[in-house]
């Protein structure tokens, strides 16, 4: 009977599937205009409210809290330039209001409500904007299946009487795209690299004008957990593109936004800081007496190695043996990994746990057993002390992040945290975020002295001064 069974299977599988990229070719050449004349468009304004359930950005990681954002972009198709305006939401109060121009083979950055990189047009370099133009033309089938018409790869043509495969084989992993049968609309799109796989859902498809078929709603799920949702607000063709939209604004200075050779810099007796990580970050390192204490982890592994090249570097033949993690987003702990290798213990609050592993597991392909992390867990307060120096640790009641916590020299009055406050490199002054003012009740009210804070994003040096007119103006703003 087994026998049997096998016979049928393959018989129909023979039947059902067609290896043969002519096929798919004819097909997707259907699909793609089941979509309407795209090819028409020259350019267009798309608008979506997008819903994030991104844990890893969250208050607490095992509790997913959603945010709601908006998503604009402005395109123009024939001359390769695009707008693009997110309005982000996160913990805490932040609010990242950030416009995004392609033009000229040029990609350019700003803040619109300056509290994040103040007044800088930042010019990136490289073709990020070629990066960004794909992910906007990913939000839309059309694109999405014309990027596979266009392209040489090996495709496979599978049908059965609910749905249609089509599966393509590319330098990095695969791509399988699913249809419904009867409209021929794309409903998956699922990219696997490795053991990464980012599958984009779309359904409730909208018809515009009579002409044009898209979305209006299209889930982003990564290794099968929700990233966000996006639901349509707007969608309008154009005849031809605005030139203006893609002009820079006024009071701006535009500046090279380049990542610096990492330098360790003495700021006092054993203390080090290391700025513009990745661009825009900060960290620190403290030379006790018998090894050394790392603030944060940040970004990736190989960020993160590079920073430990630097302290080797700088301190040969010392033990990294702590790395204080502020808190769990995983652009403060992304290359945890690699300090784990190094024989560091963890210092961190407990709830802090799962994600560290989580984050290790991601980083070795689950191959955990020869890295196991070793935690220095705390609440509230820790002390770590010798003979020549000591370490505060203070957790925080916040809003930003369960277990959020800062380090504070308190010999040498100096503060190091991620998150909880942060300012421009360029000073400007904003009103604070809610978590900020949280910071700074908690420091009034533990009456910590300090010189200096140390800011993971931006401004790596903040002044007691900085930091009451930032409260200043957010009592001007919110008065009680």
């Amino acid at each position: 009977m087994d026998r049997i069974n096998l016979v049928l299977a393959i018989i129909a599988l023979l039947f059902t599937t067609v290896v043969n990229g002519q096929s798919a070719t004819t097909f997707l050449k259907k699909a793609t205009t089941a979509n309407g004349h795209w090819e028409h468009i020259r350019a267009f304004v798309y608008a979506t409210q997008r819903t994030s359930y991104n844990r890893w950005q969250g208050y607490r990681f095992d509790r997913v809290q959603p945010e709601t954002d908006t998503y604009e972009v402005y395109v123009d198709l024939e001359l390769h330039r695009h707008r693009h305006h997110t309005l982000a939401h996160y913990p805490g109060g932040y609010v990242f209001n950030t416009v995004r121009i392609s033009r000229d083979s040029g990609y350019y950055v700003y803040d619109l409500s300056l509290w994040r990189t103040g007044k800088a047009l930042l010019q990136v370099p490289g073709d990020l904007w070629r990066v960004n133009e794909h992910i906007i033309q990913n939000s839309f089938p059309y694109f999405i299946l014309k990027e596979v018409l266009d392209s040489a790869d090996s495709l496979q043509f599978q049908t059965d009487k609910n749905e249609i495969k089509i599966r393509r084989l590319t330098a990095t992993g695969t791509q399988e795209l699913r249809f419904q049968p009867k409209t021929l609309l794309l409903t998956s799109n699922t990219i696997t690299t490795g053991s990464a796989a980012k599958e984009q859902h779309f359904a409730a498809y909208t018809n515009i004008a009579g002409t044009y078929l898209l979305p209006g709603e299209m889930t982003l799920r990564q290794n099968g957990q929700v990233v966000f949702k996006d639901s349509l607000i707007r969608f309008q063709p154009l005849p031809a593109a605005d030139t203006s939209q893609f002009s820079f604004p006024n009071g701006y200075t535009l500046q090279r936004d380049t990542t610096p050779p990492l330098r360790a810099r003495a700021i006092a007796k054993d203390i080090y800081l290391v700025e513009k990580v990745d661009g825009d970050r900060n960290v620190l390192f403290i030379n006790l007496d018998d090894q050394v204490l790392l603030t944060e982890a940040p970004v990736s592994g190989h960020v993160t190695r590079e920073i430990i090249r630097l302290i080797h570097q700088t301190l040969p033949g010392k033990k990294i043996g702590y790395v204080h993690l502020s808190h769990f987003h995983n652009d403060h702990l992304a290359g945890v990994t690699e300090l784990v290798k190094e024989g560091a213990v963890i210092l961190c609050a407990p709830s802090m746990e799962k994600p560290v592993r989580e984050m290790i597991a991601a980083a070795t392909g689950n191959q955990t057993n020869g890295v196991q992390p070793v935690f220095g867990f705390f609440n509230d307060h820790k002390v770590l002390e010798d003979p020549h120096h000591r370490v505060d640790l203070f957790e925080v009641p916040n809003s930003h992040a369960q277990g959020l916590s800062f380090l504070y020299l308190p010999r040498e009055k100096l503060i190091y945290e991620g998150d909880l406050l942060s300012m421009p490199e360029d000073a400007t002054i904003t009103p604070a975020f809610q978590v900020s003012l949280e910071f700074y009740q908690f420091i009034q009210k533990h009456r910590i002295s300090f010189r200096q804070i140390i800011g993971h994003h931006g401004l790596a040096m903040i002044t007691p001064e900085l930091f009451r007119r930032v409260m200043n103006a957010a009592n001007r703003t919110n008065p009680k």
